[in-house]
């Protein structure tokens, strides 16, 4: 082998080295690149989920203002005796006595509504079926068919219950329990009180 082939073959054989050694190191800054950096960081739980050691730790449930419901009446309600019928009113409503005519008459009275009532053969019937100014619907309460009236705008009319007929014969003996102008809060609750009644045989 001259000088001349010897030569190239060295240069040949750096050329490949060369080429070689570009080969792996692509391959290997691929690799790095592909690989995700190891850190120490632990995730971090989400406010709704907190660990210890890797558990979750139970957390408190939140807390509700609301009174818990037993057949749609709050628990904490207070129950009322109100000699020929019963109902369950809100802890500061009270219970107040009239002097009547020809009826047995009273209210519940609490959180700035007043709900009068007229136990007799003269009750107010309330609000007719085709009102333009309320809302009547029926249903039965305590045994009995009893009409509900609420104002189609809160605040403006009478929200109430009717019994057209509790017995008693020829003469019907008749039950409304009513309050005017009350606002949306007390609507629900006056018509919520409603549905606790039941009368006495």
């Amino acid at each position: 082998m001259n000088m001349n082939q010897k030569g190239f073959a060295n240069i040949a054989l750096i050329v490949l080295v060369v080429i070689l050694a570009g080969v792996a190191g692509y391959f290997a800054l691929n690799n790095r690149s592909a690989t995700p950096p190891i850190t120490n960081e632990q995730p971090t739980p989400t406010p709704s989920q907190p660990t210890k050691n890797n558990e979750p730790i139970p957390t408190k449930p939140t807390q509700n203002n609301n009174p818990p419901v037993t057949n749609g009446t709050p628990t904490n309600w207070q129950f009322v005796d109100a000699n020929s019928f019963t109902l369950s009113l809100p802890p500061s409503w009270k219970f107040n006595k009239l002097q009547g005519i020809d009826s047995y008459v009273g209210e519940f009275v609490g959180d700035g509504a007043k709900l009068g009532f007229d136990y007799g053969w003269y009750s107010n019937s309330l609000a007719e079926d085709n009102d333009p100014k309320h809302i009547v619907t029926y249903e039965t309460i305590g045994g009995y068919r009893a009409k509900i009236v609420v104002p189609k705008v809160a605040g403006n009319g009478t929200t109430g219950v009717y019994f057209g007929d509790l017995g008693g014969g020829v003469q019907k003996t008749r039950f409304e329990i009513s309050g005017y102008n009350l606002t949306a809060s007390q609507q629900e609750t006056a018509v919520k009180i409603f549905r606790t009644l039941k009368f006495k045989k």
